[in-house]
């Protein structure tokens, strides 16, 4: 009697343990995903977030919305995309892909990424934003060459113990981490922290350690810091400069309007991959984006245009030396 008593109440618990399990895991908010603006509906295969903390999604979902071709070999489990001249080969279980409830699922960055798309990942919505058309149309900022003297109202910080350019790029890029997800908002007022436009960003964070910089993309590059860079001369902390759909159209190579947009140096890596922090879309905000090794792969290396040091060797704001507005083309060949 008390044996069948035990065995009753061991199967009530797991009764009770799995529902509960259950009930978790229904009340997880799905991941979303969106595709150039579009949500993405998945009416049965749904992506999730792996153990590996990959977001991974349905295979179908590569065909479907993205334009791969998907050829799946069950024997070898390998999967086998291509779009285009561009091939992508991977077994399961590498980069996170696996099969899960009889589907196959691939990672949802290495495959969008491999093939030149934009990935963001906003934790706080579980939202996936892919974007594969001209990431930026117009301006993400003031573009325009007046002298603004707009700076933000807070004092700046004074960082005179700071001797080296290290530290410095690190209390600014700190600073600019704090603000991830921040939404974009084009125009925004100087100074301003609940929502920046690319050039409001760059003049806030660096403000605030101590280097004042223009309100504006193009004054940023023409007057702020010190030599113009080409891409092999990056480091951390540096300003870069891009072009956008719509000015990379309507300008000359060479000519210093094709700025339209500034970020800042995160990352150089050994293979030549450069990570920089911006701000350029709303529903994106404050985020990391990557010019890949490969110079020939992905929007941001097409549109890359040249970068400005603005934090000097010993750690203090860069002497200030305005770019000759003709001698860009020049200047710039080999960016």
């Amino acid at each position: 009697m008390l044996k069948k008593s035990i065995i009753t109440i061991l199967s009530l618990a797991l009764s009770l343990s799995s529902g509960m399990v259950q009930a978790v895991q229904a009340s997880q908010p799905h991941v979303k995903v969106s595709v150039n603006g579009k949500a993405v509906s998945f009416p049965d295969a749904k992506p999730f977030i792996n153990k590996q903390n990959h977001t991974i999604v349905p295979v179908r979902f590569v065909t479907e919305h993205l334009g791969y071709e998907v050829a799946w070999n069950a024997a070898k489990q390998t999967v086998n995309l291509r779009k285009g001249n561009q091939k992508l080969y991977f077994k399961i279980g590498q980069y996170g892909s696996e099969i899960h409830d009889s589907r196959t699922y691939v990672p949802l960055r290495y495959v969008a990424e491999a093939f030149g798309a934009e990935v963001q990942w906003n934790g706080k919505n579980r939202l996936a934003t892919i974007l594969t058309e001209d990431l930026i149309t117009d301006a993400t900022g003031p573009v325009t060459d007046t002298n603004q003297t707009d700076v933000p109202s807070e004092t700046s910080k004074e960082n005179n113990h700071r001797t080296d350019w290290q530290s410095k790029a690190d209390d600014v890029l700190a600073l600019a981490e704090k603000y991830y997800g921040v939404d974009y908002l084009l125009g925004a007022k100087t100074g301003r922290t609940d929502a920046f436009d690319c050039s409001s960003f760059t003049q806030y964070v660096f403000w605030k350690s101590g280097i004042k910089l223009k309100r504006e993309s193009r004054p940023q590059f023409l007057e702020d810091g010190d030599k113009v860079l080409t891409r092999n001369e990056l480091r951390r902390g540096d300003l870069v400069f891009f072009s956008t759909a719509l000015t990379a159209k309507k300008y000359e190579k060479g000519d210093y309007r094709q700025n339209g947009h500034v970020g800042i140096v995160k990352e150089v890596k050994a293979n030549g991959e450069i990570v920089f922090i911006h701000t350029f879309k709303k529903g994106i905000g404050v985020t990391d984006s990557k010019m890949y090794a490969d110079l020939n792969k992905g929007w941001w290396n097409d549109h890359f245009l040249y970068g400005k040091r603005v934090i000097a060797d010993d750690g203090s704001e860069a002497l200030d030396v305005k770019v000759d507005k003709s001698m860009i083309a020049a200047m710039t060949s080999s960016s």
